[in-house]
């Protein structure tokens, strides 16, 4: 098994596992720091890292950005891309 493919198959054990990641890493002989970092590395990975071209809205649209962490930012009027892209660096 390479190294990529055995940090996978630990993400997937402890999903499964019902365990939290400190308890498994404990169980399984793992660092937790070590864990953690491969743990966001595969999901940043897994998401793609990147954002998708959305088509032009109405100005009577709402725009609706939901985030991991299930904070959701809402916006209703003219979208233009000087808008979104301040939305996604402030």
């Amino acid at each position: 098994m390479t190294t990529k493919e055995s940090r996978l198959a630990h993400i997937q054990t402890w999903e499964k596992s019902g365990l939290t990641k400190q308890e498994y890493c404990v169980q399984n002989g793992l660092k937790y720091a070590t864990f953690i970092s491969w743990f966001k590395k595969e999901k940043v990975q897994s998401a793609g890292g990147k954002f998708i071209v959305l088509p032009p809205v109405s100005s009577q649209d709402v725009l609706t950005i939901q985030f991991p962490n299930g904070i959701k930012l809402s916006y209703t009027g003219s979208l233009d891309s000087d808008l979104i892209n301040w939305l996604f660096h402030a």
